[in-house]
């Protein structure tokens, strides 16, 4: 969701995360409702590469840290958004972290739990460039602050209400009973879409992630 105007005060602070094989985006956000206004925001880029940046940017989109040195792994790209948001942290009321793929049995964005968490280690091969990083930030993020709520939100969460024609592969049955099924890309995004486009969307739709990943969604009354 985008930055939308909220008094300073109002409503939680909520962190979000968004880990990916080569990069770490995070954001901090005054959230009040349905509405989010963004208090600060940043990334690391091209993490374990000679060309690896970081930088930070204020409400405004006033940048307010920058830097180029090597980041050598996410650990290191995560002690610099940490040491970033120090001040901030003791103010944050939840984490929530971008999980690209839930697998068979975690399909709603939900608070971790060791079970959640053992649920998507089992399934991190379904998404082996994402799945991996994610859970050792959010591993990261429990160690350092362990009373914080973290949330994890799921890609695949959006795409649960598929009919199961859509969902089902022209599989034997073992494979579709262990887990072997469509189950949906950029769901997060798609949500975002959907409740951006509010009334205006339209019963039966289509919606495009186009990115250094691309899908096609047919979505109906708000459903994938």
């Amino acid at each position: 969701m985008g930055p939308v105007a909220v008094s300073a005060g109002v409503g939680k602070r909520v962190l979000a995360l968004n880990a990916g094989s080569s990069s770490l985006k995070f954001g901090l956000f005054q959230v009040s409702g349905d509405a989010a206004e963004t208090l600060l925001a940043g990334e690391a880029e091209s993490i374990g590469s000679p060309a690896s940046r970081f930088s930070a940017h204020d409400a405004n989109g006033k940048v307010i840290r920058e830097s180029t040195q090597p980041l050598g792994d996410l650990a290191a790209a995560a002690k610099l958004v940490f040491d970033q948001l120090h001040e901030e942290m003791a103010s944050v009321e939840a984490v929530g972290h971008r999980v690209v793929h839930g697998g068979a049995h975690v399909l709603e964005h939900q608070r971790l739990t060791p079970e959640v968490r053992a649920e998507l280690e089992r399934a991190k091969d379904l998404a082996p460039l994402h799945t991996p990083a994610a859970l050792a930030l959010i591993d990261a993020m429990v160690e350092r602050f362990p009373a914080l709520p973290q949330i994890v939100c799921l890609d695949t969460a959006f795409h649960r209400t598929m009919p199961e024609r859509a969902r089902r592969l022209p599989l034997p049955a073992e494979a579709i009973e262990g887990g072997v099924q469509r189950y949906g890309a950029h769901g997060l995004s798609l949500e975002s879409a959907v409740h951006l486009m509010g009334p205006e969307l339209r019963s039966k739709s289509v919606i495009a992630h186009l990115g250094n990943g691309c899908s096609v969604t047919a979505v109906q009354d708000g459903r994938s």
